[in-house]
Formats: C-alpha cells, sequence, structure tokens
C-alpha cells in the first residue's frame, strides 16, 4: 500500500523562506510488515553545509535526455536528487516543478516552482511556469500577478499575454482580458489560441448586450 500525503503548503513555505536553511524535496518508504508506505515531503538543509554553486552539464543532459525519451519519471528522480545536492539552484527547482505537474502533484509541483521564482526573481520562464500552477489551483489573482510579473521581464512574451487574458477572463474582468487577447495577437498574429478566446469573449459580451436589451430595456 503507497500513499502520497499532501505537504502542509503553509509550513513548506514558511521553512522555504527561513534564511538559516535550504530545502529539498526527498522520498522515503518505510516498511512496514509485508508494505511499504512512502513519505514524501521537505527535507531542511543548513545553509553553513557547503553545497556546489550548480548543476553539472552532465546532470542537466541527464534530465533533458530522459524528457525527451519519454521516462518522466526518471527524469523526475534526477531533478529530486538535484534539488538536495543544490538547493540554492533554480534549476533544479524549475524542472521538477514542471515534472510534479506533468505527473498531476500539483501541491508539490507548485512548492517547487514558488521555490524556483524566487530564486531566479528575473527568470521570465520561471514566473510563467508559477503562474500556470497557480492557474491549475484556482488561485487566479496569484496567477495574474505572476504573469504580469512575465510581461515586465519579457514585454514580447505573446503567450504571456495570453495566459494573463485567461487569468483575467476567470475573475470576470472580461474588458480587461481582451486587451490582453489583442495584445497577445498584436505580438503575434498567428496565436490561434488568442484569436480564438478574444472572439468568443466578444461574441460571449454581444450575447450578454443583447441579453440586456431584449429582456430588461422597455
Amino acid at each position: 500500500m503507497r500513499g502520497k500525503p499532501r505537504p502542509n503548503e503553509p509550513v513548506a513555505q514558511q521553512l522555504m523562506a527561513d534564511q538559516r536553511c535550504d530545502a529539498g524535496l526527498v522520498v522515503v518508504e518505510v516498511p512496514i510488515g509485508k508494505v511499504s508506505v512512502r513519505h514524501e515531503g521537505l527535507c531542511i538543509l543548513p545553509k553553513k553545509f557547503n553545497y556546489h554553486t550548480a548543476p553539472s552539464a552532465a546532470d542537466t543532459k541527464r534530465i533533458v535526455d530522459f524528457y525527451a525519451q519519454g521516462k518522466f519519471n526518471s527524469a523526475e528522480h534526477v531533478a529530486r536528487q538535484l534539488t538536495a545536492r543544490f538547493p540554492r539552484h533554480p534549476y533544479a527547482w524549475k524542472v521538477l516543478g514542471v515534472l510534479l505537474d506533468k505527473s498531476g502533484n500539483l501541491d508539490l509541483a507548485l512548492i517547487c516552482k514558488r521555490k524556483a521564482a524566487a530564486l531566479a526573481p528575473d527568470d521570465a520562464d520561471a514566473h510563467h511556469n508559477l503562474g500556470n500552477a497557480w492557474m491549475k489551483k484556482g488561485r487566479f489573482p496569484e496567477a495574474e500577478a505572476s504573469f504580469r510579473r512575465v510581461i515586465a521581464l519579457r514585454p514580447r512574451f505573446s503567450e504571456a499575454h495570453r495566459t494573463l487574458a485567461n487569468a483575467l477572463k476567470m475573475q470576470g474582468l472580461a474588458s480587461a482580458a481582451e486587451a490582453s487577447y489583442r495584445h497577445a495577437l498584436a505580438i503575434d498574429p498567428a496565436d490561434v489560441a488568442s484569436m480564438s478566446a478574444s472572439v468568443s469573449l466578444l461574441q460571449c459580451n454581444i450575447d450578454r448586450t443583447m441579453h440586456w436589451n431584449t429582456f430588461v430595456l422597455p
């Protein structure tokens, strides 16, 4: 029997914000009779330890190769090892967040993506990953903030304007969402997703206006 307890997110965030320690993700399997129980969570590491500063090219190539081969579990295993070995380097957290998201572990994916964005505040991709994680958790104001950070870092990133529009739409901010969709299309006229969403939003506004005129006005 295997269990996957969810981490206590507020505690995890507090620990990772503590300047006296770093955190790495670990998995421990404890044998109980003929079965084993799987525990997954954060390993807290004192900052006084002498860590290497960054993963090697060979480390990153292993993850890239596993991912390209569709061996996502193997890529995740290597990424977990790297968060323990290089807890202050954003690469491992960034990759692990994407892999955990892919496996459906949204709670840990969010923690990893927040860590990556905190360690790399000027990395637009890290913030975009975080915004997408917030969207999946239904935390649309937080997603909006992440996507606005992406756009501040990379104004011509059309996908960020589209995902910002999605976050605004989910908050009922139709006019602002439409403006963001149009901005995405201005940057990339071939952005079919933005075009489709913009047309859909416009049609929704037209339908709402027609409904108002038909049933409310004299």
